[in-house]
Order: C-alpha cells, then structure tokens, then sequence
C-alpha cells in the first residue's frame, strides 16, 4: 500500500512539473532568478513563415512621403539587403548610405565610435539596422542587453528600425532580447522567413535577401511600424547609393 501510495506522489510531482513547464513555455517574456534568464522551452515549434505572408500585410496611406537621408548599417547581412534597399531608394527619392561591418556584433557597435562617426558624416534623418547574426548562439546575453541600449542611445531620436537576424538555426534569445528593447513596431522579426541560402548555410543568397527586404519594406510601410515611410515597389531603376565596407574586427 506505501509503495502504491509513493508512486502516486511521484507520478502526480512529475505532472505537476511537467504542466509548470509547459505553461513557462507560453509565458510573455522569461523569468529571472539570481540575475540568470530561465529558458523557455519550445514544445510546439513554430513554421517557418513563408515570404508571402508578409507581403500581405496592408499598406498605409498615411506613411512618411517626405525626404529622408538613411542610414542603413550592421553586419555582412546588409550586404545582400542593400542591391534590393537601394532600388526603393531610387523609387521613393530617399538618399541611402549604407556601412557594413563584416562580422560585426552589438558589442562592437556599441563600444566603438563607429556609428557616431557616420551619422556625423551622412546626418541620417532615419536609420535602418540589421544585427545579431553573429550573436545568435550567445549562452549568456546579459552584456547584450546593454549594447543594444547602448546602440539606442547613439541613435537618439530618430526614428529607426531594426530588421532581425534571418536565422538558420534557432537562437538562444537575441532575438527575443531585441524585440524587447526596441518594441515590436520598431523590429522586423526575420527569424521565421524560409530564404534559400548560399553555401555557407547562413547568408541569404542574392534572390532571397531581394525578396527579404521586399518584405521589410511591405512591414515598414505599413501600421506594424512605428514610423512608416512610403516605399514604393522598385520600377526597374537603380541608384547609386553609398555602400562602406569595414573589415572584419
């Protein structure tokens, strides 16, 4: 009769603990204990979000029209969204100045002068940024919280957007560290889109990363953006943006 009984202490503990888990999985953001994150588990994996989705969502015809200088900086992911981002350029009659910095992270970003240097140099009247990539394996990001705030501060008021890291593998929460400093209508989730890739299993190849920013300018023209700007589909023309290249840290 005691071991019956123990056996059902044991059995309801170990349900118990299993509903306590899957309730965590679904909780807003992750608990804290003793300065360390609590990880959620993922029992239900989301799909991947075809590229089509977003590209449904609805424009605005209250989006900024006016003339903007933009500067649009990050990691060698901004390389490829480039060639598609300056043909909007060409089509909205906005100037683009892009920097990329091969194999850079928040905290390089954050801790050099970099970014102060070209927005002295190109006084961007909205800016546009793509960074995580290289940090998406991170075991412990409790310094990346303060270089994305860090980040933030430089960029001061203007208004911005911050187009996540296109994931090839699931990330141990940079993206969910991002979302939360910057606000969902400031941040592009990237993580989820199907995008065919080059050898390298990481980058978007040329086509993927044309019909990434595709959808990057859908989102930034519609209501889901904090400060929506008109973005015409490209027509065919070209511009002759400014394109930096920094070398690897």
């Amino acid at each position: 009769m005691k071991k019956i009984r123990r056996k059902y202490r044991l059995s309801l503990l170990l349900v118990t603990v299993w509903g306590l888990a899957l309730a965590y999985s679904f909780w807003d953001a992750p608990l804290a204990f003793d300065g360390h994150e609590l990880r959620q588990t993922q029992w239900f994996p989301a799909p991947e979000m075809p590229l089509d989705t977003v590209s449904a969502a609805p424009s605005v015809a209250t989006a900024d029209t006016s003339h903007h200088v933009i500067l649009f900086f990050g990691d060698s992911m901004v390389e490829g969204l480039h060639f598609r981002f300056r043909q909007y350029a060409a089509a909205n009659h906005f100037d683009l100045y892009t920097v990329v910095w091969y194999g850079s992270s928040t905290k390089l970003w954050a801790e050099t002068d970099t970014l102060e240097h070209f927005i002295r140099r190109f006084r961007p009247t909205y800016v546009v940024l793509s960074l995580g990539s290289n940090e998406l394996f991170l075991k412990d990001l409790r310094k990346q919280e303060t270089y994305v705030d860090r980040i933030l501060r430089k960029i001061g008021g203007r208004p911005y957007c911050w187009i996540g890291p296109p994931n090839w593998k699931r990330d141990t929460g940079i993206n969910r560290l991002i979302r939360r400093k910057t606000g969902s209508q400031r941040f592009f989730e990237s993580s989820r889109l199907s995008l065919a890739r080059r050898k390298d299993g990481a980058h978007p190849t040329r086509q993927a990363a044309a019909r990434w920013m595709d959808s990057v300018a859908v989102w930034m023209e519609s209501p889901l953006c904090d400060h929506p700007l008109q973005m015409k589909p490209p027509n065919g023309k070209d511009t002759k943006a400014t394109l930096v290249l920094l070398s690897p840290p």
